[in-house]
Parts: structure tokens; C-alpha cells; sequence
């Protein structure tokens, strides 16, 4: 195991919000634009899709809690 500086640490925090905020913009745009009219899933996959981006953005939030947390103890 390497040791990772707390400011490591944050920057790896960061690109994974950045990540998850891409996929939340892309699955948000599916659910809600044209895509999921043309993909013709069943309502049930649809609902877990919906489900997918609450628990999505939940974790987004605890990551943004997190880079904040992080920051403050740095500086």
C-alpha cells in the first residue's frame, strides 16, 4: 500500500466527482431527453434507471462533501 498525501487524496476525490458528474449529465439527458423515448425499455427498467441516478447523485454529494472536507483541512 503507497501512502497518499491528504492533498493525493483530494485530487483523486475530485476526478471522481468529475467522473460521476459526466455520467449523471449523461444518464439524466437519456431519462429525460428523447433517448429513453427511442430505447423502449420497460417501465420497470425505467424506474430502476431512475432509481440508478437518485443513488448516482447521492454519492455525488457525499464526494462534494468530501473535496470540501478535504480542502478545509489543507488550508
Amino acid at each position: 500500500m503507497t501512502n497518499t498525501t491528504p492533498d493525493e487524496y483530494r485530487v483523486k476525490v475530485e476526478q471522481e466527482l468529475s467522473e460521476l458528474l459526466d455520467k449523471i449529465t449523461n444518464l439524466t439527458k437519456f431519462l429525460y431527453g428523447n433517448g429513453i423515448l427511442q430505447a423502449n425499455l420497460s417501465q420497470r427498467m425505467k424506474a430502476y434507471l431512475r432509481l440508478q441516478l437518485d443513488k448516482m447523485l447521492e454519492y455525488a454529494h457525499y464526494l462534494q462533501e468530501q473535496v470540501e472536507n478535504l480542502s478545509k483541512q489543507l488550508y
